[in-house]
């Protein structure tokens, strides 16, 4: 929370400087954005994937973005985004195949995108930039062991939180991502506002020999504030 109050707070003053921009013409206008989040993300390991397979869950969070024109056409979008991350894994265990393990693990985490928008059209744009993750708290894992045969019998199973340092993972993430936006006006100021994001991990989240990065489609929705 103080991080959402200290990014909406440091950006006052440049969402006040950049107001006589938006009131030119072109496409770019400076807007206030509450969203919605649903994010699906990946893992891509360097493991042996014959016995170890990954999947992913979507799952919901929340924030507010900014849009700040530096032209007619062209502006800069940054915000913070309350984010979850769910992966799947499972695994073949033992050299005879007998079982399988079954984990999800959801973590928690704030994620800070930063992006320059081009506005192709009123209502739509394309953008590129880069994003940082920083988790939070704890991982929860919910394992299941079953038999590794067609009736998938569960022999045993838990649910608890863990530590990253317990999971050999890293509290961070950064790297690259794409969108595309479109906002539909519902008046002189409020519009609503629709982002397809595609976000491809440079960092290796694995504290191991393994090289893990994450791979995230994401969707906000919400209300835009323009002016």
């Amino acid at each position: 929370i103080f991080m959402v109050l200290t990014v909406v707070f440091a950006s006052v003053p440049l969402c006040s400087a950049a107001i006589s921009a938006s009131s030119g013409s072109g496409n770019s206008h400076l807007a206030v954005n509450f969203v919605g989040a649903v994010t699906s993300s990946d893992n891509y390991d360097s493991n042996d994937k014959t016995r170890l397979t990954y999947s992913t869950k979507p799952a919901l969070g929340g924030g507010v973005t900014f849009d700040v024109p530096l032209g007619a056409n062209l502006g800069l979008d940054f915000g913070v985004l309350y984010i979850k991350r769910i992966h799947k894994t499972e695994e073949v265990t033992t050299t005879d195949f007998i079982y399988k393990e079954f984990s999800t693990y959801t973590a928690r985490a704030y994620e800070f995108p930063v992006q320059a928008r081009y506005w192709l059209a009123k209502f739509l744009a394309v953008g590129m930039g880069a994003y940082y993750v920083r988790y939070i708290g704890t991982v929860r894992q919910d394992y299941r062991l079953t038999t590794n045969d067609t009736t998938a019998t569960t022999i045993f199973g838990y649910s608890k939180q863990r530590s990253y340092s317990e999971l050999f993972r890293k509290t961070y993430d950064a790297g690259v991502m794409a969108s595309l936006k479109v906002r539909v006006p519902l008046g002189s100021l409020l519009g609503i506002v629709v982002d397809a994001q595609y976000l491809f991990g440079l960092a290796n989240t694995s504290a191991t020999w393994r090289s893990t990065k994450t791979r995230d489609f994401q969707g906000l929705a919400g209300l835009s504030l323009g002016f």
